[in-house]
């Protein structure tokens, strides 16, 4: 992202949440938080609050990434799954790249006992913070990958906990991915992964596979290009060295993205 300017592909990934969240099963206090950010920001993509304005993103979806939206919300549905599956008495959910998702909060209404640590760049934070506000059980702290790779580690070393990251991993270059996820799994008490990923590109794939020249020339303006792509074994087989097991996976919505889970084996 653009130094003092919020995300772009977040602000996007918020018009998804407010366009086909409910369809999805997505947690009310979400879908909020993503239509106060859209209204804050003042962007275009505000125009997904409204039916007329829903109908023309629809339009230019289908040109441009057909079913994104749907894509966006099957993946924090999957997410928002397993966190209600995790055990949040003495292990906290740290979220890395927040940007403007809603689901760490609806966490902790879930589940009042739940503390989740929401990071990002300290601009996007501070525009979180003000138009969000505190909220009981939830935490900021400015991070930025993959530069405070060691204090993402110190907040998950002193206990369990879960390290959330997803729609982040594929703009950092490959070797930072694969040192931030070797430091986490060396890390005193290694946490729990939930982290999304972009399979390799393919010419004669779809969506993010074979990503159309609008797309790329948008991500690349906005400061947001892809750089890591590896397929699920890749993944897998780098996890095993580490240390961890895949413990679930979802698999998408064939636009080329996936999420997978991994915990930590026993030492």
């Amino acid at each position: 992202m653009k130094s003092g300017t919020p995300s772009a592909t977040a602000l996007l990934v918020a018009s998804s949440v407010v366009r086909a969240g409910a369809a999805h099963g997505l947690p009310p206090a979400a879908i909020r938080i993503a239509k106060t950010a859209l209204d804050a920001e003042g962007s275009w993509l505000a125009l997904a609050r409204y039916r007329p304005g829903r109908w023309l993103m629809a339009l230019v979806e289908r040109a441009v990434l057909p079913g994104l939206a749907a894509h966006h919300c099957a993946r924090k549905a999957w997410l928002w799954a397993r966190l209600q599956r995790t055990s949040v008495v003495d292990a906290p959910v740290i979220w890395a790249g927040i940007g403007f998702d809603g689901l760490g909060r609806a966490l902790v209404r879930h589940a009042p006992q739940a503390v989740v640590i929401e990071t990002d760049h300290p601009d996007t934070l501070r525009r979180r913070g003000a138009r969000l506000g505190d909220e009981a059980g939830v935490r900021m702290h400015a991070l930025t990958l993959p530069v405070d790779i060691d204090v993402l580690d110190a907040l998950c070393a002193a206990r369990p906990a879960t390290v959330v990251c997803e729609g982040v991993l594929m703009y950092l270059p490959p070797r930072d991915v694969m040192r931030l996820l070797r430091r986490l799994a060396a890390s005193t008490v290694p946490p729990r992964l939930i982290f999304s990923a972009l399979e390799p590109a393919d010419g004669c794939g779809a969506g993010f596979r074979r990503m159309p020249a609008v797309a790329r020339r948008w991500l690349v303006r906005h400061g947001e290009p892809f750089r890591w792509r590896a397929s699920p074994e890749q993944v897998r087989r780098c996890l095993a060295r580490a240390g961890y097991t895949v413990t679930a996976r979802w698999a998408g919505r064939a636009l080329g993205e996936y999420m997978i889970e991994a915990e930590a084996l026993p030492r």
